[in-house]
């Protein structure tokens, strides 16, 4: 283990050192989404991974005439761009993540806000008993209570009836946002957790459904859902009526990031500001799976699986049949890492896929950007089997490859892991952050 420790210490300070490195404290609950969870419009979707709009308002220059983020998740970068008054492109593979940041940067006016007023009363108030069809998901029963599932999927039926697109996108992202609060579940992790399950010190145990019910459910239960419908949607136009935003052209798109030459032009962007899904193994299509079926974004196993080939590498559940690019300084970390000591086999072709993937997004964004563009990537590194993957320094060295300047790593926060990785990290720990990879073309 010592060795081990040593190797991968001389590795990470030698690679280090070929960069500015600083440290900014004060960025910290910036790259956390929890302080800034009930800003306005930021709030409309509960995304604990993303990041507030703070740290976007601080790079943003009054140079900037075009920004892209090629994983704009549930819209930080996209909401200061609007803030700003700078038009932007977000892109983002998982159509939950694409259809809330459509959402929330869209420019409304008093008679939409009226008209979404009219169409939710309509669909609190209808008395159509026809609802879409039980999404074939194999945890859909378990995660509502039978009368609340029906009920919500009554509710999706009455959705899809509004006419006016731009309505009916506003009102399912209340629907969206409440689903989580109204289930027997909750986000925890990288994945979805019951709420009827206790954790103890020898373990999960299960209570008894009816006993959980009858403890925590109403007894009305279709005036639960219509509340919590109702307040959501309420609170969704308040933030517009008290928000003043420019009306800046921001557009969304559900693509691939890999594939940004064809979605973006040549030399069009001044600023590139990102954060991808960490090499971590989250898979975000895991965690809102039960957005993604009772949305109808996905309504196939076959559909779903399509959506994750095209996905960035960087969970096991990923497409990692597809071709690697081998980069000798990764491949230096990987040959320390003990396949008996990590918990999947598939990990070490999740981290090649991940790089190769990254290489293929960054290359575009350098394509994409204009001379003197500048480019963030805000990151986390992680570590399997005591071994420590510098995201950050790895992707600044695969930046600089590829052409870029690499001014500087800002590291905006030290990361928390199990007991047993930190005395396996020991002296290298320092290297378990998040940071700012600040780059330039």
């Amino acid at each position: 283990m010592n060795s081990t420790i040593n190797s991968q210490a001389r590795l990470l300070f030698s690679l280090e050192n070929s960069y500015k490195i600083e440290r900014k404290t004060e960025l910290e609950d910036m790259v956390n989404y929890s302080p800034r969870a009930n800003a306005p419009i930021h709030n409309w979707f509960k995304y604990r991974e993303g990041y507030s709009v703070d740290v976007i308002d601080n790079i943003i220059s009054k140079e900037d005439r075009k920004i892209l983020d090629p994983f704009c998740g549930c819209g930080s970068t996209l909401l200061s761009s609007k803030k700003n008054g700078v038009p932007a492109i977000g892109i983002d593979i998982n159509p939950v993540p694409a259809f809330v940041s459509n959402v929330k940067t869209r420019n409304y006016s008093n008679e939409n806000l009226i008209s979404i007023n009219e169409a939710l009363k309509t669909i609190i108030l209808s008395k159509s008993n026809s609802e879409i069809p039980v999404p074939n998901l194999s945890i859909i029963n378990t995660a509502f209570h039978p009368e609340i599932l029906h009920y919500l999927l009554k509710l999706k039926y009455r959705i899809n009836q509004i006419s006016d697109t731009k309505i009916r996108d506003f009102v399912l992202l209340g629907f969206l946002s409440i689903i989580e609060s109204v289930s027997n579940t909750y986000k925890e992790g990288n994945g979805i957790k019951y709420r009827f399950t206790k954790r103890t010190k020898n373990g999960y145990i299960r209570i008894p459904l009816e006993k959980w019910y009858s403890e925590n459910l109403p007894s009305d239960k279709c005036e639960f859902v219509k509340s919590r419908l109702t307040n959501k949607i309420n609170s969704m136009i308040s933030d517009i009526q008290r928000t003043n935003y420019p009306k800046t052209e921001i557009e969304v798109l559900k693509a691939s990031s890999q594939n940004l030459s064809e979605l973006v032009k040549r030399n069009s962007i001044t600023l590139c500001v990102f954060s991808p899904p960490y090499c971590n193994c989250f898979d975000y299509f895991e965690i809102f799976k039960l957005e993604l079926w009772l949305g109808e974004f996905v309504r196939s196993r076959e559909e779903l699986r399509n959506v994750r080939k095209q996905s960035l590498r960087s969970n096991t559940n990923a497409d990692l049949q597809r071709p690697v690019k081998e980069f000798s300084f990764l491949e230096d970390f990987l040959e320390l890492v003990d396949a008996e000591n990590i918990w999947s086999k598939r990990i070490l072709s999740v981290i090649r896929g991940y790089f190769t993937d990254m290489e293929a997004v960054l290359k575009g964004i350098l394509e994409s950007l204009t001379p003197g563009g500048r480019c963030v990537i805000i990151v986390g590194n992680s570590a399997y089997g005591g071994v420590l993957i510098p995201t950050d320094i790895l992707l600044a060295k695969i930046s600089e490859q590829l052409g870029f300047i690499v001014e500087k790593i800002t590291v905006a926060r030290h990361l928390t892991t199990s007991s047993q990785q930190k005395k396996q990290l020991q002296d290298v720990k320092g290297f378990l952050r998040e940071s700012l990879v600040c780059l330039k073309k």
